[in-house]
């Protein structure tokens, strides 16, 4: 055994005396993982730096094995044995990545530079080295294209699996491959842990997805008309996942031309997921209608809910089926829907990857009067969501009349309703009309407010009768009528800007009330 020199021996003395080196464990722990978290652990190991600022730092991080139990397919095999060796037996989390050698091409058809082309067989064979721990994987993410799941030679089941993400990505060479859930690595396991999944698809999927205990179900897909999930095979997926709590479901069917085919798709008896706190659904019409009426769930659960419309059919169909689950009787012996206490009502961009004009409605429970403070932003955990996108087709029909803000209206539940917000000028001109207060506006935002108008303590008194009548514990107005980019929702006024109802010299800070006296 070699003699440390002396040097070094009073250099560690000396760094042992000083107040970075004699952090409680607790702190430095804390340390650690907040040093993990800003360097995204699960994507590569540049959060080992932190060890090096001292020995004791150094000690203390090999010798905590909760430290160790993430893995990726970055680095080599050797790094993977030294990860597993400092693991010590722990639970873990991995991140792998299969790429077909015979594809090396990126997302955009360019190939892949000579680094790139020598890692990627590394990341391979790194990544079935990692599959090779599966008894102790608690997380698990695979991004991966080709049929991969056809490569993977190991037999060691999932049996501590509680977290699954599945980015499954194009390969060009073979567009109409698809990944089967009911046969397909790793769903013919058992999995009786798994509470979370995740699918991000960029290629077609089917089959029944076998997990009772599963909790957390999130599909999206990437790509956009590309990728989808058989109807029926999602549908009878879901009646298999009674415990089910979030449901977040965007854009996972692709349209589909014959009518009769469609319906029988959607056909069957409804799904009944009791135990839904959060449910999310964003798909085009038909699809959107058609789904909607094979779930049901708790007039409890957190909704969140937007639809891609192309003409003013497809406008009814949406909102009918959301009056629908709103107005749905409960299911057996669950309590009746709660009463938003704030609602807020703006266009946006929305649709697929935010590329319309959409009008949004949400509404929350909260009472808070800081789910105003953001304009993009309204509310953090909005309790109700309902957005529709107007996609422009070859007709150019017209959406600036807001298709659809009335009927919404209607079947809110608006009872308890103490705060109003409205976002941009078409919506207010919207509510105007509705309130039989203005004529049909042509264009996209109507008449422009004179500047006196948009100030707070000058909100026009006309809207009080009515809105008291649709809203009867109405207290506060907030204006927040401002222009936009896209000239969509901007008054025809070229000072319309300045003619909002924002007083403040910074964004945000314009965001006005009006509280209505008894007096008044």
């Amino acid at each position: 055994m070699s003699v440390i020199p002396h040097e070094i021996v009073a250099r560690r003395q000396f760094n042992d005396l000083q107040p970075i080196s004699r952090l409680p464990l607790e702190i430095l722990l804390i340390v650690f993982r907040s040093t993990e978290a800003y360097e995204e652990r699960g994507r590569n190991y540049e959060w080992t730096k932190v060890l090096h600022v001292c020995h004791r730092w150094y000690t203390v991080g090999m010798g905590s094995a909760i430290l160790w139990d993430t893995l990726t397919h970055l680095g080599g095999l050797e790094c993977v044995r030294t990860m597993l060796e400092r693991s010590q037996g722990p639970l873990l989390n991995v991140t792998t990545l299969f790429v077909p050698e015979s594809s090396l091409f990126n997302e955009y058809g360019h190939p892949y530079t000579t680094a790139d082309r020598k890692k990627i067989p590394r990341y391979n064979q790194v990544s079935h080295a990692l599959l090779e721990q599966m008894p102790r994987i608690q997380t698990l993410e695979v991004t991966a294209s080709e049929d991969f799941w056809k490569t993977i030679v190991t037999n060691k089941l999932p049996c501590k699996l509680t977290k699954l993400t599945l980015n499954l990505v194009l390969n060009t060479d073979r567009p109409d491959q698809a990944f089967n859930a009911s046969s397909d690595w790793l769903f013919s396991s058992p999995l009786p842990d798994l509470r979370e999944l995740r699918l991000n698809l960029e290629i077609h999927a089917r089959g029944v997805i076998r997990a009772s205990g599963l909790r957390v179900l999130h599909i999206s897909d990437r790509q956009g008309w590309i990728s989808s999930y058989t109807p029926r095979d999602l549908i009878e997926s879901m009646r298999h996942m009674p415990l089910l709590e979030e449901v977040s479901l965007e854009h996972v069917f692709a349209y589909i031309a014959d009518e009769e085919y469609s319906d029988r798709q959607f056909d069957g008896d409804i799904v009944r997921l009791p135990k839904i706190k959060s449910f999310a659904f964003l798909e085009c019409d038909p699809a959107f209608s058609q789904f909607l009426r094979c779930v049901a769930f708790p007039a409890t659960a957190q909704l969140n809910l937007g639809c891609d419309v192309y003409d003013p059919f497809g406008v009814h169909d949406a909102v009918t089926s959301f009056r629908e689950k709103l107005t749905a009787k409960p299911l057996d012996g669950l309590q009746m829907q709660h009463h938003i206490q704030a609602l807020s009502v703006r266009t946006c961009h929305g649709g697929y990857k935010g590329a319309t004009r959409s009008l949004r409605f949400e509404g929350c429970i909260h009472r808070d009067h800081s789910c105003f403070r953001s304009l993009g932003q309204w509310c953090e955990s909005p309790t109700l969501t309902f957005t529709l996108s107007y996609v422009q087709v070859t007709d150019l029909h017209d959406w600036d009349r807001l298709d659809g803000f009335a009927e919404i209206l209607e079947f809110l539940p608006l009872t308890n309703v103490e705060a109003l917000h409205i976002s941009s000028l078409d919506v207010y001109h919207a509510l105007r009309g509705y309130l039989g207060l203005l004529d049909p506006v042509i264009g996209a935002a109507g008449p422009a407010l004179r500047k006196e108008e948009g100030r707070h303590e000058n909100i026009p008194r006309e809207l009080k009768p009515g809105l008291l009548k649709l809203m009867p514990n109405l207290k506060t107005i907030w204006l927040d009528l401002v222009s936009t980019a896209t000239g969509l929702t901007t008054a025809s006024d070229p000072d319309s800007a300045s003619n909002s109802a924002s007083s403040g010299d910074e964004p945000g800070d314009g965001e006005i009330a009006d509280e209505w006296d008894d007096d008044e």
